[in-house]
């Protein structure tokens, strides 16, 4: 559940928010997280459940479960190195 947004000043009068995220671990401690991509504008609402991947073994390094989250940086990357070769 997105507990608050973390705001970063740029600049100008502009600022980044990165979603903080609260979540109850299998074995019931609860985390919190602040996700992996800021924005110019809030990504999601105060309240707004969103998926979380982690390893038991390590809860703390738990990451928000969206494909812009986690594949995107990936997936540009492996789009201009496609580019690159043809």
């Amino acid at each position: 559940r997105v507990v608050g947004q973390r705001e970063s000043p740029q600049g100008a009068g502009r600022a980044m928010f990165t979603p903080r995220i609260a979540f109850t671990a299998v074995d019931g401690t609860r985390h919190e997280f602040s996700g992996q991509l800021s924005s110019s504008t809030p990504r999601f609402a105060p309240g707004a459940v969103v998926p979380v991947v982690y390893r038991r073994a390590d809860p703390a390094a738990a990451r928000v479960d969206l494909f812009v989250d986690n594949w995107l940086g990936a997936s540009v990357a492996l789009g201009l190195a496609v580019a690159t070769a043809l």
